[in-house]
């Protein structure tokens, strides 16, 4: 059974793999799935490029805030690798702040289920460099501006979530619809000089909202207040929108290709809660 899940895994992610460009202007940041459960209980999650924090207020109210940073300097290799699981030289991030309802529905002396949904906001911008310099690194020019392209965008995202909290793990399923509305797509002096249909279709982001699905699986261990972290993303933009007019060859749809499809991270956590301490 474990090696039916483990090939039927390494399949999905091979046909990720195979489907994605790696000029990624959209690279989700780690989903915040608190499984909070009484008031004044403090959960939060820190790794190299995400950090989340989240707060009840009250026995069923929480708030939560989301930053994330991103810093990838790598290199593609040659002009025709362009497709990946990762860009290699994706950059930015965003910041977001949320709140929503939680509620438990099953207690014991040390574990709870508990279901919650969060709505909110937030900003962010992502750069990368067009494989026009990594085909020809300094042929034109040596400065990397040259190359980028950037998008700015809003984003509003609601997410339901389900998982299991205890005073030595937590595991937790969520799906956080983003709602993104790209603008100032901008593009260096020779970013896709020679590859004006990439550049139109990357064009038609600026002023467009696209829906994304981002289910997600975190898994927490430790001992009561500091946890290991660990937390796999899927990004799938609903519908292929922003869509090319129906008598475009690529009409069927390009926005998968510029949103990174899967992310993995791994961190440390948090916990600070009365009934803890309790325990």
């Amino acid at each position: 059974m474990k090696q039916t899940f483990y090939i039927g895994l390494l399949a999905c992610t091979a046909l990720l793999c195979s489907c994605s460009d790696t000029m990624h202007i959209y690279v989700p940041n780690t989903v915040n799935a608190p499984l909070l459960q009484e008031k004044h209980e403090v959960k939060g999650n820190v790794s190299l490029s995400n950090w989340q924090v989240a707060y009840a207020v009250t026995d069923h109210v929480g708030v939560m805030a989301n930053g994330q940073y991103l810093l990838r300097t790598g290199n593609r290799g040659d002009g025709d690798d362009n497709s990946g699981l990762f860009d290699a030289d994706a950059r930015g991030g965003l910041v977001e702040a949320g709140a929503g309802y939680f509620n438990r529905f099953a207690r014991s002396r040390t574990k709870a289920s508990i279901f919650e949904v969060y709505g909110g906001y937030g900003r962010g911008k992502f750069t990368t460099i067009s494989y026009d310099y990594f085909a020809d690194p300094g042929g034109n020019s040596p400065n990397r501006r040259d190359y980028r392209i950037s998008a700015n965008f809003d984003k509003f995202f609601v997410q339901p979530g389900f998982g299991i909290t205890h005073h030595v793990f937590d595991f937790a399923v969520a799906n956080r619809f983003s709602l993104l509305h790209f603008n100032k797509v901008k593009f260096g002096s020779l970013a896709l000089i020679d590859d004006n249909s990439t550049k139109e279709t990357l064009q038609r982001f600026d002023d467009k909202w696209v829906l994304s699905a981002e289910p997600s699986v975190t898994i927490k261990a430790g001992y009561k207040y500091v946890r290991f972290m660990g937390q796999l993303t899927f990004c799938v933009p609903m519908d292929g929108w922003p869509r090319i007019d129906a008598d475009d060859i690529d009409a069927d749809g390009f926005v998968d290709d510029y949103f990174q499809p899967v992310s993995i991270n791994i961190g440390v956590a948090f916990h600070f809660a009365q009934w803890l301490k309790d325990r």
